[in-house]
């Protein structure tokens, strides 16, 4: 099934961070509480990834799915007040 997903043209991940559930593709920009002990450059590994998918396929994490399927990674852009 990873293989398939990884083939599709578009796909998206829906990301845990700080209990706040994200839905992001390719180069978005998240916006998420203040994240102690980073800061502005910082790259952070996401790893708590609900689900994969894409028009056509979906992967299910039960809670989390395996990291082995994916490498997601952001980068702190600004750390507001």
């Amino acid at each position: 099934a990873i293989n398939k997903l990884r083939d599709q043209l578009r796909y998206y991940a829906v990301i845990d961070i700080r209990s706040q559930k994200f839905l992001i593709t390719k180069n978005d920009i998240v916006i998420a509480h203040r994240l102690n002990d980073v800061n502005v450059g910082d790259e952070l590994n996401l790893n708590r990834v609900l689900e994969l998918g894409s028009k056509d396929y979906t992967i299910k994490g039960q809670p989390f799915v395996s990291e082995s399927f994916y490498s997601i990674k952001a980068t702190v852009l600004e750390q507001p007040k």
